[in-house]
């Protein structure tokens, strides 16, 4: 008798499972509905309604990708950027990218309009403006200075932060009385060693691997945060601009002091993106709607307990979502059925094989180039399934999609970014 009770326990939790993914199989079936274009100049919205539904009251709209150099999915965001400006009202544009900047081009862009192209070319990364599926959108930024753009990586390392930050942090600190900046190290010491991690960090990348020391990492995360606890005490800190340099510049300190950690590393990063972020919303243009451009793998609101297997690090999106003042967030992942991507300066690569009743296989059945589906209203029932995916990364990952994002955008055919 206990024998025909554990098989009967164990067939029910198969069979709930399997009923779990026949439940998300066939919402997408009923429920995708077909995007006519991914071109710039297709300015005929109507195809974009439910992802305007998605969207709703949001006042941040998160736009994921697969990887870095997936063509298609940037001129399917690129047309959404410009559909959310037009329709919905969102003026500023956040790219995983220099949060320094970046964010200050906002600032220079009244100042120095006809420099704006070259600023945003020289101080954004190569993979998104560098694009010839990019480049509709950045001509377009050019001619409308209404939207501002702005990053959120504590990762530095474009034209303006090299040329400007340390002049601009100097004079920063000169104008605060904090008693640091008395102190026979600051005098002799802080500038070097900004120079040192400045030289580090715009040089290293993963082909790039130069050696360093961990100990001057250290002692300038150290320096950083005894300035800006100075300066809270002082009640000087602020919420400004360059309050936020400082507490990013401590993070990147933090990020390569423990880069042998690739999990340490890649949460410090995150963290400070979703910081960032929170910064952007609600500091800086606390009146404005935000458009956030970054992979997906840092955007999902949760990889951990919605996931089969838990990511090794928790993601810039869950960092956003932790705190509750931060304004309501919208989350649209994208993933493809087959094609390739190239990924500027760096690889190419080919979409992985679609699994078995996954989320590519059931917009497969439809039959369209391009669809958005809302898991907004999908019911998952008392057991959600994990179902196979290739939103976060590309990678067929088993995951409860609907507690990850709240729309997938869905390519049937992507196809690689190309220089511009």
């Amino acid at each position: 008798m206990l024998y025909r009770t554990i098989i009967f326990v164990a067939w029910s939790l198969v069979s709930i499972q399997a009923a779990g993914q026949t439940r998300l199989f066939d919402y997408i079936l009923a429920n995708a509905a077909e995007v006519k274009s991914i071109r710039f100049e297709d300015t005929a919205y109507n195809d974009l309604k439910r992802i305007g539904e998605t969207v709703a009251n949001s006042r941040v709209v998160f736009l994921g990708e697969m990887w870095h150099g997936d063509g298609a999915c940037f001129e399917a965001k690129s047309r959404l950027v410009r559909y959310l400006h037009e329709v919905k009202g969102f003026n500023v544009l956040a790219f995983e990218d220099d949060f320094y900047s970046l964010t200050r081009i906002a600032d220079l862009q009244e100042i120095n309009m006809q420099r704006v192209d070259t600023l945003i070319l020289n101080n954004t990364s190569p993979i998104w403006f560098g694009s010839a599926q990019c480049t509709p959108l950045r001509q377009y930024i050019v001619q409308n200075p209404i939207m501002k753009l702005c990053g959120i990586d504590p990762q530095m390392n474009k034209e303006l932060y090299r040329q400007q930050v340390k002049q601009e942090l100097e004079a920063y600190f000169l104008n605060r009385d904090i008693y640091y900046i008395q102190t026979p190290f600051y005098k002799k010491h802080f500038w070097k060693g900004l120079d040192t991690i400045m030289n580090i960090t715009t040089k290293y990348s993963f082909k790039n691997r130069i050696p360093y020391n961990r100990a001057t990492f250290g002692i300038m995360m150290g320096s950083l945060d005894t300035i800006v606890m100075q300066l809270k005490e002082k009640k000087q800190s602020g919420d400004d601009f360059f309050m936020q340099t400082i507490l990013n510049l401590k993070e990147l300190c933090n990020m390569y002091y423990h880069l042998d950690n690739f999990r340490k590393a890649s949460d410090i990063r995150n963290s400070q993106m979703g910081a960032n972020l929170s910064w952007l919303a609600r500091v800086k243009y606390p009146e404005e709607k935000i458009i956030v451009w970054l992979a997906s793998s840092h955007m999902v609101k949760n990889n951990q307990e919605a996931y089969s297997k838990k990511s090794r690090e928790v993601s810039t999106g869950a960092v956003y979502l932790q705190n509750p003042a931060n304004p309501p967030a919208c989350f649209i992942g994208f993933t493809s059925h087959a094609g390739s991507g190239n990924y500027q300066g760096n690889m190419k690569y080919k979409i992985p094989a679609t699994k078995k009743n996954s989320v590519e296989s059931a917009f497969g059945k439809n039959d369209k180039e391009y669809q958005f589906v809302s898991l907004k209203e999908f019911k998952a029932g008392i057991n959600p399934a994990y179902v196979y995916g290739k939103i976060d990364g590309g990678n067929n990952i088993k995951a409860a999609w609907e507690q990850c994002v709240d729309g997938i955008f869905y390519i049937r055919t992507m196809t690689p970014a190309s220089p511009r």
